[in-house]
C-alpha cells in the first residue's frame, strides 16, 4: 500500500536567495521612506490648518475660522485631486497627530512605524483627556514598532481603556456619537449601505430581518413540497408521464407551445396559482434578508414575502426620494436585447439597472427630455412640462454634482449659483450658472476663492494662493460617445519592455 505524499520544496537557489534578499531590503526601505513622507505630509497639513486658523481669527465674521479652514481644505483638495471633505479630515487628523501624539509622529518620521500604526494609536487614544493621551502616546509609540497594526490595535485599545478609567456605559456613549450611515457605489448598478450604530439596535435589526427571511424561505420550501405532491414532479419539470396527467387532468401534446402552463397544472392539482408562483422562488436567505430590509426601509412594512413585490414595481413604488434618473430613450423604446444592454444613472452618476430605470420611467407622472451632443457629451437643453424650471433641470443634468473639484454632493441637493453675481450684472443664463453645494457656495462668497465660467460649462477656479483649476462638467464625460476604432486602429497601451530593468536594479 502506498500513499501519495506531496514532495518537499527544493528551496531557493543561491542566486534566488540573493535576489530575494535584495528585493525584501528594497521593500523595507521603501516602506520606511513612505512613512517618513507621511510624517512630512502631516506636518505640512497641520501647518496649513494653523495658518487658516490664524487667518480666520483675524476676521470679524463669527464663523471666520470655519470659513478659512474650509477654504484651505479646498486648496489642498484641488491640488491633490481629492474630495474636499477628505482634505478637511486629513488636515484635522494631521493636527491631532502632530500636537497630541508627538512621540507617535516622531516614530512615523523615523520610519519605525507606518501610517496605519499611527492611525491605530490615534483611534485608541481618542477618548482620553489631554494628560492621559500624552502618557498613552509615550507608551504606545515604542511598542508599535514591533507589531502589526492588527496586533497593536488590540493592545492599544486595552491600554487606553485601562488608562481612561471610564465605565463601559461612558465609553459606549462616546463611541455612539460617531454613528453614521453611508453609501458606497460599486460596479454593475450595485451599492453598499453601511450603518455604524449601537450594537444592540443593529443586531436587533439583523435578527428581525433574519427571522422574517427564514419564515419566507421555510414557506417556499413548504409550497414546493405541496406542489410536488399535488402535481407529481418538482416545479419546472416536464409533465409527460401518465401519473402526472392523471393528477392534473391534462393530456400531453407534442407541441410544447400547446402544453398547459405550470400554473394551470397546479390549479388542476389543487395548488393555487399564487402558490405555484411562490414555488419558483429559490432566493437564498441572504437575498431574502436583503430584500426584506430594503422593503422595510422603503415602505415601513415588509413586502418581500410576496415574490412579485421583492425588488420590482411594488418596492419601487414606495420610493419617494427626490432623485433625477437619466434614461437613454433607446432603453425605453427598444424592448429587445439592446434595451437590457443600456445604461441608466442617477443624478450623481451612479449607475442603476436598466429594468429598474424602465419601471421608474413607467410610473413617472411626466418625462423630461434632455438633449445633448453625442460627439461632445455637452448638454444643450431640456424640454419639460414646467418651463419655469427648465434651467434648473438643465443645470442638474449638466453638472450632476457640485462643481467644485472633487465634491460629490448631488446637483439636486446643491444651490443654483450665479457665477457672476446677479447684482453685478450677471445674467440668469445657463452660461452664468452652476450647481454649488452649500459649503462651497458659502466658501465662494466668504473666502478668496474665485470662480469663472468658460465655454461649454467649464469652471475655472482660482485659489487664494493663485493656483488655477479647470473643472469640466461631469455630464460631458458621461454622455460623450467615443468613435469606434477604425481598421488597424489599436488603442491598447504598449506593453512594457521585458528587457527593461526594474527601478531598483542598479545594474
Amino acid at each position: 500500500m502506498t500513499s501519495a505524499v506531496a514532495p518537499t520544496l527544493t528551496g531557493l537557489t543561491p542566486a534566488e536567495k540573493d535576489a530575494a534578499s535584495a528585493l525584501v531590503a528594497v521593500v523595507d526601505r521603501c516602506s520606511r521612506m513612505i512613512a517618513t513622507i507621511e510624517a512630512m505630509k502631516a506636518s505640512a497639513l497641520a501647518r496649513l490648518a494653523s495658518i487658516a486658523h490664524e487667518s480666520g481669527e483675524r476676521s470679524a465674521n463669527p464663523d471666520g475660522v470655519d470659513y478659512s479652514r474650509r477654504a484651505m481644505a479646498a486648496e489642498v483638495a484641488a491640488a491633490t485631486h481629492t474630495h474636499p471633505v477628505a482634505a478637511k479630515h486629513a488636515m484635522e487628523d494631521a493636527e491631532v497627530l502632530t500636537q497630541s501624539y508627538p512621540e507617535t509622529h516622531a516614530a512615523l518620521a523615523s520610519g519605525a512605524i507606518s501610517a496605519k500604526h499611527a492611525r491605530v494609536v490615534m483611534d485608541a487614544g481618542s477618548p482620553l483627556d489631554p494628560l492621559r493621551r500624552s502618557i498613552f502616546d509615550r507608551v504606545a509609540a515604542p511598542i508599535a514598532a514591533d507589531m502589526t497594526p492588527g496586533d497593536l490595535a488590540r493592545i492599544a485599545k486595552k491600554r487606553a481603556s485601562d488608562m481612561a478609567g471610564l465605565s463601559l456605559d461612558e465609553r459606549h456613549e462616546w463611541a455612539r456619537r460617531r454613528r453614521y450611515v453611508s453609501v458606497t457605489d460599486l460596479d454593475d448598478g450595485m451599492s453598499m449601505l453601511r450603518v455604524l450604530g449601537p450594537s444592540l439596535e443593529l443586531h436587533a435589526v439583523y435578527d428581525r430581518a433574519t427571522k422574517l427571511g427564514k419564515i419566507v424561505t421555510h414557506d417556499r420550501t413548504r409550497v414546493r413540497d405541496e406542489y410536488r405532491r399535488a402535481v407529481g414532479h418538482p416545479v419546472g419539470a416536464d409533465c409527460d408521464d401518465e401519473h402526472c396527467r392523471s393528477r392534473t387532468g391534462h393530456a400531453t401534446d407534442a407541441d410544447p407551445s400547446t402544453r398547459p402552463t405550470q400554473t394551470s397544472r397546479a390549479s388542476a392539482g389543487g395548488i393555487a396559482p399564487d402558490a405555484a408562483i411562490a414555488a419558483t422562488d429559490h432566493r437564498t436567505l441572504d437575498q431574502v434578508r436583503t430584500d426584506i430590509l430594503l422593503d422595510i426601509l422603503l415602505g415601513a412594512e415588509p413586502t418581500a414575502h410576496d415574490l412579485h413585490a421583492a425588488g420590482s414595481d411594488a418596492t419601487l413604488a414606495k420610493i419617494h426620494a427626490d432623485v433625477q434618473v437619466t434614461i437613454p430613450a433607446a432603453m425605453i423604446i427598444d424592448t429587445g436585447a439592446a434595451a437590457h444592454a443600456g445604461t441608466a444613472w442617477l443624478d450623481a452618476g451612479t449607475l442603476i439597472s436598466p429594468d429598474a430605470a424602465r419601471r421608474l420611467a413607467g410610473n413617472a407622472a411626466g418625462w423630461e427630455r434632455l438633449f445633448y451632443r453625442p460627439d461632445t457629451g455637452q448638454v444643450e437643453h431640456v424640454d419639460t412640462y414646467r418651463p419655469s424650471a427648465w434651467q434648473k433641470r438643465t443645470l442638474i443634468g449638466r453638472d450632476l454634482t457640485c462643481r467644485f473639484p472633487g465634491c460629490t454632493v448631488p446637483a439636486r441637493k446643491a444651490d443654483i449659483d450665479h457665477t457672476r453675481a446677479f447684482a453685478d450684472g450677471g445674467r440668469t443664463t445657463i452660461a452664468n450658472m452652476a450647481c454649488l453645494c452649500e459649503a462651497h457656495h458659502v466658501m465662494k462668497h466668504q473666502s478668496d476663492w474665485q470662480m469663472r465660467q468658460l465655454e461649454g460649462g467649464v469652471i475655472e477656479w482660482t485659489s487664494p494662493t493663485g493656483r488655477s483649476y479647470e473643472a469640466e462638467p461631469p455630464s460631458r464625460v458621461f454622455f460623450r460617445e467615443e468613435p469606434a476604432p477604425g481598421p488597424g486602429d489599436s488603442r491598447a497601451p504598449a506593453a512594457p519592455d521585458a528587457d527593461e530593468p526594474p527601478p531598483w536594479d542598479d545594474g
